[in-house]
């Protein structure tokens, strides 16, 4: 049973005596049997009183001993879930860190590797730029001999 219904049996007990004997004194015409009844739930009266006094103290008691209980895991969580938000901000703070260490070293290697295409494909014009001139001065050069081999030969067939 709960505190509380313990104190409301013990209650109801006592109250259920205390009305037996206002009956009982009611019914009895001595004044002597009157007195002892009287005495008896005016004894009543204050064990009932002091039985829920003491019930109450031992249930503040229990309420204050709860009380602290429940005051001292709070401060345990609130260290807990401090100390928890702490290593979170850390980690955080860690992995933010590492991924511009990241960040930073893929655009580096992207910068060397366009830089390096870069320098590349610009070689490779100029050498084309290079290699135009030197095979148009061949060509040139090729050009003029077919011009003076057609002239000779023509030059051949008008003599011959």
């Amino acid at each position: 049973l709960s505190p509380n219904a313990k104190k409301e049996s013990r209650t109801l007990e006592l109250n259920k005596k205390i009305d037996d004997l206002q009956e009982r004194c009611s019914n009895d015409e001595s004044a002597d049997a009157k007195a002892g009844y009287e005495n008896k739930m005016a004894a009543l009266h204050s064990l009932a009183q002091a039985e829920m006094e003491a019930e109450n103290g031992q249930l503040q008691s229990e309420v204050n001993e709860l009380t602290s209980q429940f005051a001292d895991y709070s401060k345990i969580l609130d260290r807990e879930l401090h100390s928890n938000l702490q290593r979170h901000e850390r980690d955080c703070q860690t992995l933010r860190e590492k991924t511009r260490k990241d960040f930073v070293y893929l655009e580096s290697e992207w910068q060397k590797n366009v830089f390096f295409w870069l320098d590349k494909a610009t070689r490779k014009l100029e050498a084309r730029e290079r290699d135009g001139m030197k095979n148009s001065v061949p060509n040139a050069k090729r050009a003029r001999l077919e011009q003076r081999k057609i002239k000779k030969r023509n030059d051949q067939a008008n003599i011959g």
